[in-house]
């Protein structure tokens, strides 16, 4: 576990240019929420969501990164990975009514159709309203695992049994779906 804490110090230094890079705004920077944002537009092919919400290509959609530091940070001194999974769940159950606010108070609230999001972290995603689409993409997919790695590495148990188990997916969660589970 050493290594692990070694190895959060250090990126707890690089963290803050990699926000910058990526020019990631924070949801809540007093409360404890576990989205960093950004506003995209929408370069995929159309799709239906399950509640018929319609993305077209050029929608805008708000991107939503998890906070891998803060998120690490709670997970390393934890040893079950179900008891991981829990506080990843209940974690973002807390912080998705934050990214409905967030949307509500844009300048272009009127113009965002959804959130969307890249991870490993899909399985049992359902149940918190998103909606999952594999990565067509081949090297794209790849080059994302791949940078999904170290934090893989971080945060399981037994990395190296499950690091080829979840190739990364897109989450997506339509306005309607997100006013309907977090809004006020």
């Amino acid at each position: 576990m050493n290594y692990k804490m070694f190895v959060l110090s250090i990126w707890n230094v690089l963290d803050p240019i990699g926000h910058a890079a990526r020019q990631l705004t924070y949801v809540d920077r007093e409360g404890s929420n576990i989205f960093r944002v950004k506003l995209i537009c929408f370069k995929g092919q159309e799709m239906a969501l399950q509640d018929g919400s319609l993305i077209k290509k050029n929608d805008v959609l708000l991107k939503i990164h998890l906070d891998n530091l803060s998120l690490l940070k709670e997970l390393i001194p934890l040893s079950s990975d179900i008891t991981k999974g829990r506080v990843l769940v209940r974690w973002i159950e807390r912080s998705l009514p934050s990214v409905y606010r967030y949307i509500q108070t844009h300048d272009k609230t009127a113009d965002i159709k959804g959130i969307i999001g890249l991870t490993m972290l899909y399985p049992g995603s359902h149940h918190l309203g998103f909606e999952t689409l594999d990565v067509s993409n081949r090297l794209y997919r790849d080059f994302k695992w791949l940078s999904f790695m170290p934090i893989h590495f971080l945060s399981v148990s037994h990395p190296l049994k499950s690091c080829r188990k979840n190739m990364p997916k897109y989450l997506y969660m339509s306005m309607e779906q997100l006013a309907k589970r977090y809004g006020d």
